[in-house]
């Protein structure tokens, strides 16, 4: 999709309403508005309430297999490293998330029309030419940038060293994944 992003300061708010003891500190909100959106069908989503503040709301929301191809479409056609990506890969890859190839195509072809994709992206067949592609972007990626970009948000510094060895860690999860021995879970 397109996305378009606006920020919004609000300072010296968090004070006067008895949020924070400094009068100094300021909220920053990142918007972010995907002004044209795969399609998404009501079988690729699911509702559920959250109870917050004396109050329920209903939530409307991506099903895993619809998030982890978004993950997917943004590691293969993104002109630039966004550490977290590769790090939420792993994350759906041993929860064994199934892929959405339904809105992944989809994903695809909205993409191959689009000017900012600077290489058209395959049509994939199945699975294994999801691998293929995901396997020559985790070939190509600058192992430094990943670790630059979330590094600050690792909780436990041993987990540097699984980001230093990235490649060998995303084709030793991506292996377990494709086994036919362990089948991956289903929503």
């Amino acid at each position: 999709g397109v996305v378009q992003k606006s920020f919004i300061k609000l300072g010296e708010l968090l004070h006067p309403l008895g949020f924070s003891d400094r009068k100094e500190e300021k909220i920053h909100i990142k918007l972010e508005v995907d002004t044209n959106p795969i399609p998404v069908s009501d079988d690729q989503r699911e509702s559920f309430f959250v109870g917050k503040f004396n109050e329920s709301f209903p939530i409307l929301k991506h099903k895993m297999e619809t998030l982890f191809s978004g993950k997917i479409l943004a590691l293969l056609s993104r002109t630039y490293v966004k550490g977290r990506d590769y790090y939420d890969l792993i994350w759906y890859l041993t929860r064994k998330t199934p892929i959405d190839m339904h809105y992944l195509m989809e994903g695809v072809l909205q993409a191959n029309r689009s000017a900012r994709t600077p290489t058209p992206l395959p049509h994939f067949k199945d699975t294994k030419g999801v691998f293929d592609a995901l396997t020559q972007t985790v070939g190509k990626v600058d192992l430094a940038v990943i670790l630059k970009d979330i590094g600050r948000f690792l909780e436990d510094p041993t987990e540097e060293k699984w980001i230093k060895n990235y490649p060998q860690v995303f084709s030793q999860v991506a292996a377990s994944y494709l086994s036919p021995s362990i089948p991956p879970k289903t929503q």
